[in-house]
Formats: C-alpha cells, structure tokens, sequence
C-alpha cells in the first residue's frame, strides 16, 4: 500500500494515494474480488477506520487504470480524488464533519445549510440529499463511475433518509452509494434492505501493534506498552492516537478514579464529559467491571490487563453480588445515555452506586 503525506492542516493531499488501513488489507482485497454492489452499506464498530476503508473504496471505483483490484494513484481520476478535486466524487456529511475526511473538499461537491444557521449542522440535511442525487439523471464527468458517500448513514434527518429511498433502489449503472455506519439497528429498515451489508473486522492486535510503532508518537513505546494501550482503548489503534492528541475520551484518568472507589472525585469524572460522550465514560466502567468479575473469579483481566494488580487489591474487598446487579443497571444505563436529559446527574449518579459495592 501507498503512504500518506499530510502537508500543512486544512490542506493534506496525498503524493501516491490514501493509505488502507493495514488491519483491512485481506478483508478489502477479498470484498473487492466478489464484486462492489452500486449500493453498499458499510457498518462496525466506531473508531475502527470505516472512513479510511470507504474513502479507499471510492478511489478505486474512480480509478481509471485498476490494479490488481487497488487503485493505480497515476491516473488522471486519482490524481483528481488525492487532491479532491474529482467532479465525480459527492461525500455527504454533517456540515460539522467534513474535517474528518483526509483533504479538503471541492466546495461544489458541498450543499450548505441555510444561512440562517448560525452552527454547522450535526445533521444530514434534505437538501444535501437531493441535490447530490442529481447526478442519477446526469453522465459521468469523466465517463466511467461516479460516486456517493455518505457518512454517518444515522446522521440523516428522516426526510433526507426517505429522500435516499428510491435512488437506493433503483441506482443507475454508473453510480455507486457507499453508506456508512457506527449503528446499524439506528438505521431505516427500508435503507438496509436496499444495501448490501458490509461489516468491517475489529482490527487485529498483531496489525495493530505493527502499524503503531511505526507511528512517531508511539515510536518509543514497547511493544507492551502498546498492548496496553492498545486494550485500554478498546481494541481501537486509531484511539489510541487521538487520545495522545487529545481528541478523544482517555479511559487512564477515568481508571484512576476507579482505582479508589472510597475518593472517586466526581468533579473530575464530570469534566471529562467535554471531550467524550456519556457512553464512552459507561463503557469504561463497564469494562472495568467485567475485569473486576473476572479477577475475582481467578481470570486474568480482559479489558485491562496493565491494571491486574489494582484489579486483584479491590476485587478483594468487593460485593460480588452487588457488582452482578451494578453490571445489569449498566446495561440500562448505556441505553439512555445515547440523549441524556442530565449527563452529568446520570454520571454522577452511577458513580455513587459503584463505590457502594466495596465494603469499608
């Protein structure tokens, strides 16, 4: 595969082609030789390179000189998509998102939001639907593929969803819908029956080990000390990364909370509410406990295994039937934290019942 050159922030471009994520690479090259239908639903779980493995798909199906089913990156089409320029390439995204695609996008492949609005929208609008798919009645630019990509798939307002319906199932031959998804029981029914279903593999330890210590962050890291972090952030490299950077929720300072149920400070468990969702801090307790469950059972730890030593100190001083019970409220838990009315009280809340399941 190819590497990535990112030049200065807002503007990366990419000398040879956007690199497939190496945890794909079998699973990509196995998909691409059945055949890519003209809709696909592409789905797994969060953090795992869906982006990256559907951007990868869109460049091979605008190739225009393919190479043992990966795109060539000379052609005159990739150069047009590494430098997002190509006129038959249509990404849909939440007008807050498109920083996360790896270049900047032609602002004529882009349907803004009211000027009304004075935020980016979070969501897929009507209108960013029904204007892209325009190019169903339209011939190709270059006169080979086109295609549309739409990511997240849960992001479409439900006008927009059912806008989708009919291009979905009737696409015209030389356009391709890639759909994309964290959630696919969030998605329409009548969505998922017009798509082949996708789901992409959890990256593997082994590829993910190798691909991050070949990361300048991590370059001095042992390859144990990436196993850790690699655990930690749920089987996840690419979390791994953006907690380094910052950008996303760090399970280290939730799990030092955890360590000592007795001082669990909820102002600071609070604040980590501005740069993760409630759900990320509740999986982090969730599998906290699991390792709990497991220690106590004479298991090594699952989730967190840097830990094991913490783990055994306060599995020791446990109520075991108390944490079965805690683990069931979990459950019930994570399923209202998707729109909390009160994150903070719900946090909070949660946290209070943990610490009772250890004895004074």
């Amino acid at each position: 595969m190819t590497a990535v050159l990112a030049s200065k922030k807002g503007e990366q471009t990419y000398e040879q082609g956007l690199d497939l994520y190496p945890w794909f690479e079998e699973f990509y090259q196995n998909f691409v030789d059945t055949g890519v239908p003209n809709s696909l639903l592409i789905y797994g779980e969060k953090d795992i390179g869906k982006l990256n493995f559907a951007l990868y798909l869109a460049n091979y199906l605008l190739c225009e000189n393919k190479k043992n089913g990966n795109p060539c990156f000379e052609c005159q089409a990739c150069k047009w998509y590494s430098m997002a320029n190509h006129p038959d390439f249509f990404p849909i995204l939440p007008e807050d998102s498109y920083d996360l695609l790896p270049f900047t996008v032609n602002p004529e492949n882009i349907v803004s939001s009211s000027s009304e609005d004075k935020k980016q929208s979070k969501y897929i609008r009507i209108d960013q639907v029904r204007d892209i798919l325009s190019v169903n009645e339209l011939s190709s630019y270059r006169g080979g593929m086109r295609v549309i990509l739409i990511y997240p798939v849960e992001a479409m307002r439900i006008e927009a969803a059912n806008c989708l319906l009919k291009s979905l199932e009737e696409p015209a031959p030389n356009v391709f819908y890639i759909l994309v998804s964290h959630r696919l029981e969030s998605i329409l029914p009548t969505i998922r029956s017009r798509c082949r279903l996708l789901a992409l593999p959890k990256p593997s330890q082994d590829a993910s080990i190798d691909w991050m210590a070949k990361h300048s962050q991590l370059s001095n890291q042992s390859r144990v000390q990436l196993e850790a972090k690699f655990l930690e952030m749920e089987r996840s490299p690419l979390k791994v990364l953006q907690a380094l950077e910052g950008k996303t929720f760090n399970s280290s300072q939730m799990l030092d909370e955890l360590s000592n149920p007795s001082g669990i400070d909820h102002t600071k468990c609070v604040e980590l509410l501005s740069n993760a969702e409630l759900a990320d801090i509740l999986r982090c307790l969730q599998k906290w406990c699991i390792d709990l469950y497991m220690v106590y059972s004479g298991i090594l730890p699952r989730y967190f295994p840097s830990r094991v030593d913490v783990l055994r100190q306060k599995a020791n001083n446990i109520d075991i039937i108390g944490l079965n019970q805690f683990l069931k409220i979990l459950i019930q838990e994570l399923k209202l934290s998707s729109h909390p009315l009160f994150p903070k009280v719900q946090l909070e809340s949660v946290l209070s019942k943990y610490a009772q399941l250890f004895k004074s």
